[in-house]
């Protein structure tokens, strides 16, 4: 039996995507190729960006910003017919991206791979945002990340299937670095991403400054940087901050170690596609709280591996956050809870639902 070739085109390479295409790569049914318009880390990270694999490939082409977001614009595109099926990963708004989907597939089956459309303030970008989103009438089929994405896209494009199908991550490294909580320990909560209102960065730390003045045993980790927690973080009483441990950007590799401090992962934010440090924080054995706004928040299982909060409800997310404290030993039962979720989100399921996807992709377009 011949391999499908499957051909997927990417802005740039992510840590946690990589370790999914490599999976695909070496899938026994598929001869897998990703393409990069940018190998470059976006520009509110630092990643370390290691050698490209043999799979991976990288365009000839410029970028830069723009009005909604950054642009690129490539050359030097394979032939569309030298593959079975192509997957396009979040290129709607690139002039390279809306090539490729208008032009350059049109004889080709292909998937577009993507987190829902984020709201856009004014009167004009959201016009532009569904101008530029319309190109996604013409695939076959559309692989949603997030619970937004998977409401969104049906209502937009009806024509269209749809398919939920969200980030798989290499966790094995978090579960290998998990060690047991010591005794009488303070209660260690754990955020990890941009210090930023979108996150709620604001909300967690009214909460714990809220808690820590009730005299209750909290600890609070901050991995990541961003200047509009700053204020908040200055607001914050005598005894919070010396409980709040800051370390700024941490790279990908060295986070399980910081992972493995924790006891539970706090990500109440107002927006979210999607949310890789779910994924990292099941993977760690952690409880989770989330708010119902955060794309990955069906790996949350309320009650059972932690907690999903209404968005911007700062009351919600620290009765949730007490109930933790209080009882460790529930935090400790879910996180194991959280450790058997995971095992459906590795970059192996993940490879294996892409490949069935696929297929499925490919055997339409022949029958059509």
């Amino acid at each position: 039996m011949s391999l499908l070739r499957v051909a997927c085109v990417a802005s740039h390479p992510s840590p946690n995507q990589r370790d999914l295409f490599a999976t695909m790569a070496r899938h026994p049914k598929l001869d897998f190729h990703v393409y990069y318009q940018e190998v470059v880390a976006p520009s509110h990270s630092q990643w370390k960006l290691p050698p490209l694999a043999a799979h991976e490939h990288r365009l000839p082409g410029v970028a830069g910003g723009g009005w909604l977001v950054r642009w690129q614009w490539n050359w030097g595109f394979p032939p569309a017919e030298d593959f079975d099926v192509w997957i396009v990963y979040t290129l709607h708004y690139s002039p390279a991206g809306q090539y490729l989907m208008r032009w350059h597939l049109r004889r080709v089956p292909w998937i577009f791979w993507g987190e829902g459309l984020r709201p856009l303030p004014g009167r004009w970008r959201p016009v532009a945002q569904s101008a530029f989103a319309s190109a996604l009438s013409k695939s076959n089929h559309i692989a949603a990340i997030g619970t937004d994405a998977e409401r969104d896209y049906p209502r937009r494009f009806p024509a269209v299937p749809v398919t939920p199908v969200g980030y798989c991550v290499d966790a094995a490294p978090f579960a290998a670095a998990r060690r047991a909580r010591p005794p009488d320990a303070r209660f260690a909560f754990l955020f990890c991403g941009q210090l930023i209102r979108r996150k709620g960065i604001d909300l967690i730390l009214a909460a714990f400054d809220r808690m820590v003045q009730d005299r209750l045993p909290v600890r609070l980790i901050l991995l990541g940087a961003g200047e509009e927690a700053a204020p908040c973080l200055a607001a914050l009483s005598e005894e919070a901050k010396a409980l709040v441990d800051a370390r700024g950007f941490v790279d990908p590799p060295d986070l399980p170690a910081h992972f493995a401090e924790a006891d539970a992962l706090l990500l109440p934010s107002r927006q979210e596609g999607w949310g890789v440090v779910v994924n990292q924080a099941i993977g760690a054995g952690l409880a989770v709280i989330c708010s119902d706004a955060v794309g990955a928040s069906g790996l949350v299982i309320p009650g059972r591996n932690g907690y999903r909060v209404p968005v911007d409800d700062g009351a919600a997310l620290e009765a949730a956050m007490r109930e933790l404290v209080i009882r460790p030993e529930l935090a400790a039962t879910m996180g194991a809870e959280s450790q058997a979720i995971a095992a459906a989100w590795t970059p192996e399921t993940g490879a294996e639902r892409w490949a069935r996807l696929l297929n499925e992709v490919a055997r339409s377009a022949t029958t059509s």
